[in-house]
């Protein structure tokens, strides 16, 4: 049931970006997003019609709810019945949805990133400190941590990178060759 609400919530989220359009400033790394995310939430809003949502929605099911402007219904049968009818709604009718999206892209097992940008590619992204954070699954270097995080780089997109180590430059140098 899992599998099939994620994959639903993809699925709706994907749609959205695709009727409205909106640029999309992605936000990775281990240290600092949340934080990121505010400051540059606030500039943006200063001359576009943005939307940041108010959770840390980062992950699998999160970004998606982001997308659809709803924070995590929990267990509620009628709270997911609500993400639903609002996804619906904003795929079939024009309504009023923002120009600017600014999301955290919150990556703990490898393959996450690629998942989270099949949902919604960045216009620009950006990569803030890589610390030793999810060892278990990432690997237990900054390097492989790194790795998994500069797959927000893509071809044609600018990057910000707030801050870099010896271990982490030429892995995202690497990546956005």
């Amino acid at each position: 049931m899992k599998n099939l609400l994620q994959k639903y919530l993809a699925f709706l989220a994907r749609a959205i970006i695709k009727k409205y359009q909106p640029k999309i400033i992605g936000i990775t790394g281990s240290v600092g997003k949340t934080s990121t995310k505010e400051a540059i939430f606030f500039v943006v809003s200063q001359k576009y019609n943005a939307y940041r949502p108010s959770k840390n929605l980062n992950n699998e099911f999160g970004l998606p709810l982001a997308i659809i402007g709803f924070d995590t219904p929990g267990k509620s049968i009628f709270g997911w019945l609500q993400v639903f009818l609002k996804a619906i709604s904003l795929v079939l009718f024009k309504q009023a949805y923002p120009q600017v999206l600014v999301l955290e892209y919150g990556v703990d097992r490898v393959g996450d990133m690629d998942y989270l940008i099949s949902i919604a590619r960045p216009s620009i992204s950006v990569i803030t400190n890589i610390g030793l954070d999810h060892t278990q699954f990432l690997g237990n270097t900054l390097e492989a941590i790194a790795g998994e995080k500069a797959g927000i780089i893509k071809p044609n997109v600018p990057v910000v990178i707030g801050e870099y180590t010896p271990e982490t430059q030429p892995v995202f140098l690497a990546k956005a060759e």
